[in-house]
């Protein structure tokens, strides 16, 4: 019990010590501990005690010297005084020793010069210069002190104040992404209510430029009705949107999705003058929910319709694909437009970027988004015979008493 007192009261200031002095001088520290220990034990041999005094006086020189050099803030002329004042005590006691091991002690003169340097006037000269160091020192430490004490209050009262203008930064920078994102929903929400709102507006036009039979006004009617439909579907998406529910996937047939996209733009290609097909998919299913991707479709087909000059020909296909081991479907919508210039191409997916006079530039992130979304990837591609490709990949899906997708090369980075 006892014992364990007594060590903890020795590891209490010995662990105090290891946090108040610096690392670099605990080894001269200990040194000089134990050359103190050394020199009390070798006091009383002639030859051994000048020797041990040397160096104990040279590692106090190189310990002060250590100072200066670690803190420049402390280099003043009271430390020049003490290392000069330790280097005339170590010259000093070097001479002795070397006075006393050749045994020169006997000659008068020589022995006068050992009493000076041991213990005479040029020890008194070292331990004066010493003295008047620390006497100039010691204000000049504690006026250190006083101007690293400002300097942290002042540092602290500069954090302090970057703290709260960072924070002020922070919350406008958050404020300014709920805006971004705010004005990129209303733009996005407004593209996708423009097209279904293009098309009903074509529709009507055509109908009120001439007589017309029934059946064309009920096509026209139709159009109208499935475009408005549309549109309700988009503003119940935004009203959902602080509630979002999971979307069903499931095998959606390509040729279906062709089916509705090319009655929802037939009265906007007649208008255009451009010609709207499918190429059969042959039965091709995907893994997909049929509304967002017949979104998908139209937007990049009313994209298509847009960029195309009149007499032209917009085709739509699918064909199966493997990538990646896992057997998916490439569904891509061919025109022959302006196409895309070079440096176009980078700048096709970024927010509102957009070749046309009147858009948003925001239709094809729109439609990444929903892509993505759905597990696939869009891609608009430049065609070497002019015009562009926009291509769809999604995963397919099993479709029964029907054989598995063929291997096919994977998609390229233009299209032919």
């Amino acid at each position: 019990m006892q014992r364990g007192r007594f060590g903890r009261m020795v590891s209490r200031p010995l662990a105090a010590l290891r946090r108040r002095v610096p690392r670099w001088a605990l080894p001269p520290l200990a040194l000089l501990t134990g050359m103190s220990v050394v020199l009390a034990a070798g006091a009383h041999h002639a030859h051994v005690d000048p020797v041990l005094r040397t160096l104990y006086f040279a590692l106090f020189a190189g310990f002060f010297l250590q100072i200066g050099a670690r803190h420049p803030s402390l280099r003043v002329p009271a430390l020049r005084w003490i290392q000069i004042g330790f280097f005339v005590l170590t010259l000093g006691h070097a001479a002795a020793a070397l006075i006393r091991i050749h045994g020169l002690e006997q000659s008068p003169v020589l022995a006068a010069i050992l009493t000076a340097l041991e213990r005479g006037g040029v020890f008194l000269l070292g331990f004066l210069l010493i003295s008047f160091g620390i006497v100039l020192w010691i204000p000049a430490l504690v006026e250190s002190g006083r101007l690293m004490r400002r300097s942290y209050h002042r540092t602290r009262g500069e954090l302090r104040t970057s703290e709260r203008t960072l924070r002020r930064m922070e919350q406008r920078m958050v404020d300014a992404d709920r805006l971004h994102l705010l004005g990129e929903l209303a733009a996005g929400i407004a593209h996708d209510l423009r097209n279904p709102l293009a098309i009903v507006k074509g529709a009507a036009d055509a109908l009120a430029q001439r007589e017309r039979p029934r059946h064309e006004v009920q096509e026209h009617a139709e159009v109208i009705a499935r475009n408005a439909q549309r549109a309700e579907r988009t503003i119940a998406a935004l009203l959902d949107l602080a509630r979002p529910a999971h979307v069903p996937l499931g095998p959606v047939s390509v040729d279906g999705v062709f089916r509705e996209v090319l009655a929802l733009v037939a009265v906007e290609a007649r208008r255009r003058g451009v010609s709207c097909t499918a190429r059969p998919a042959g039965g091709l299913a995907v893994h997909a929910e049929a509304s967002r991707l017949g979104q998908v479709l139209l937007n990049l087909v009313m994209n298509a319709l847009q960029a195309s000059t009149p007499g032209t020909e917009l085709v739509l296909r699918a064909r199966p694909q493997r990538l990646q081991d896992r057997n998916s479907v490439a569904i891509g919508i061919d025109d022959r437009g302006r196409g895309i210039a070079p440096d176009e191409r980078t700048l096709l997916f970024t927010p509102f970027f957009t070749t046309k006079k009147d858009g948003m530039g925001l239709g094809l992130l729109a439609s990444r988004r929903l892509v993505e979304m759905l597990g696939g990837r869009l891609g608009l591609y430049p065609r070497h015979r002019g015009g562009a490709r926009a291509l769809v990949l999604l995963p397919g899906a099993a479709v029964p008493g029907r054989p598995g997708a063929t291997n096919l090369p994977q998609l390229a980075g233009s299209a032919s």
